[in-house]
C-alpha cells in the first residue's frame, strides 16, 4: 500500500515528535508498505529516498508546491501529524474534496503564548474544520482526546486512541564518552532532557535545584523556542553553582547514555500530549520524578514519582527522593502499535 506520511519536522531534527514520526514510519516500512514523508527542507538530511520536501513561509501557509503534488501523485492513505500545521490542513482539504482515506494525529493543542493572536485565528476559524476533514483522529491519551472533543465538538466515533510506542531495537545502542567528558559519575547526577520550550519549565526544575541544596549535578540536555533564554539561566546559576551543566543538543546516542546513566530523570512540565522520553527513561532503567499532569497519570500508576507544579514542590520531591532512592514506576503503556496498523487496512 502507499502511504504519504507529512509533518512539520522529521528526523535529523531532533525531538520527541520527530522521534515518534520515524518510529511510525518505520513501522509502517517493516509492514510493507511504501511510504513517502512529506516534510521541511532540512540541510543536513542525507537520506532523501523516502522524503519529499516542501519549503513554507509560515506555519500556516497555502503551499501551492504540496497542492500540486497533490494532484499529482495518487496514494492509498494519507497521515498527517501535527495540529495546526500547513501539512494537516491542505492535506485534511485535499482528503476531504477527493474521498481519500486519511487518518490525522494533532500530537497536542497550542500551549505557548507565541504568536498568540494567530493562533487564536486559526482555532476560531479553522481549527475545527481541521478535524472534520480526516476519516480518523489518532491521539496517544484519552485526556487528549477528551480535549479536542471538548473544545471543537468533534464527534467521538472519529477518534482512536493509540499510545506512542518506542521502536523494538530502542534499548539496543552504542555507548558514547558523553558522561565522562562532563565529568560525571555513572547514577550520581540528576538529568532533564528534552526540548526546552516555555511549557517545559526547565528553570523551575533549575531553581528547585538550587532550593533543594542538591549535591549532586544536575544536567540539562536540549534545545527549543527559549534556548538562549535558558542558557542564559542556566549560566547564571552556574556561577553560583558549578553542579549545573547545560550541554545543549546532543545526538541519539549521547541522549540514550546519558538517561541510562542517570540517577533519576525529571520532567516538570506543565503541558504534554504524551511523554515519549518518560517511556525511553523506564526502558533503560532510569527512575522518573514528574509533574502532575494528566498525560503524565495515563502512563504512570505510581503516585510517589508525581510533584505539584511549583518549585518548592520540585525542590521537596528532590530532597525527599535522593535521601531515599525508589525503584523504576509502575507504567502502564502499550508494547507495540498492532492497532494502528489496523486503521491502514
Amino acid at each position: 500500500m502507499k502511504i504519504l506520511f507529512a509533518c512539520n519536522s522529521y528526523y535529523p531534527n531532533v525531538g520527541g515528535a520527530e522521534k515518534v514520526c520515524k518510529d511510525i514510519v518505520s513501522l509502517l516500512q517493516r509492514s510493507g508498505h511504501d511510504v513517502v514523508v512529506a516534510t521541511q527542507p532540512v540541510v543536513n538530511r542525507v537520506d532523501k529516498k523516502i522524503v519529499k520536501e516542501f519549503q513554507a513561509t509560515s506555519s500556516y501557509s497555502k503551499m501551492r508546491e504540496l497542492k500540486q503534488y497533490l494532484d499529482e501523485t495518487p496514494f492509498d492513505v494519507y497521515i498527517s501529524f501535527g495540529y495546526g500545521k500547513y501539512f494537516s490542513d491542505v492535506i485534511g482539504r485535499f482528503c476531504r474534496r477527493h474521498k481519500k482515506k486519511s487518518i490525522f494525529m494533532p500530537c497536542g493543542d497550542f500551549h505557548t503564548n507565541q504568536k498568540s493572536v494567530t493562533k487564536r485565528l486559526y482555532s476560531i476559524l479553522l481549527g475545527r474544520k481541521s478535524f472534520l476533514n480526516y476519516d480518523t483522529i489518532v491521539t496517544a491519551t484519552e485526556w487528549e482526546k477528551q480535549h479536542w472533543i471538548k473544545k471543537y465538538h468533534v464527534p467521538a466515533s472519529k477518534f482512536v486512541v493509540i499510545p506512542y510506542v518506542l521502536a523494538p531495537d530502542f534499548a539496543k545502542f552504542r555507548p558514547t564518552k558523553i558522561v565522562s567528558i562532563n565529568a560525571l559519575a555513572p547514577k550520581e547526577y540528576l538529568l532533564y532532557i528534552g526540548r526546552t520550550g516555555p511549557n517545559k519549565k526547565v528553570d523551575w526544575l533549575i531553581k528547585a535545584y538550587m532550593e533543594g541544596g542538591c549535591k549532586i549535578p544536575l544536567v540539562i540536555a536540549g534545545l527549543g523556542t527559549d534556548a538562549e533564554a535558558l542558557q542564559d539561566l542556566a549560566v547564571k546559576y552556574c556561577q553560583q553553582n558549578e553542579n549545573i551543566k547545560f550541554l545543549g543538543q546532543i545526538s541519539e546516542n549521547d541522549k540514550k547514555t546519558l538517561i541510562s546513566n542517570a540517577k533519576v530523570c525529571v520532567f516538570p512540565s506543565t503541558y504534554e500530549s504524551f511523554g515519549m522520553v518518560i517511556l525511553e527513561s523506564i526502558v533503560l532503567g532510569t527512575p522518573v520524578l514528574l509533574s502532575d499532569i494528566p498525560p503524565f497519570r495515563e502512563l504512570i500508576k505510581d503516585n510517589t514519582v508525581f510533584f505539584e507544579n511549583t518549585v518548592d514542590s520540585i525542590a521537596e520531591r528532590l530532597v525527599v527522593y535522593l535521601s531515599r532512592q525508589q525503584s523504576l514506576p509502575k507504567v502502564n503503556f502499550a508494547k507495540d502499535m498492532n492497532k494502528f496498523l489496523e486503521l491502514i487496512k
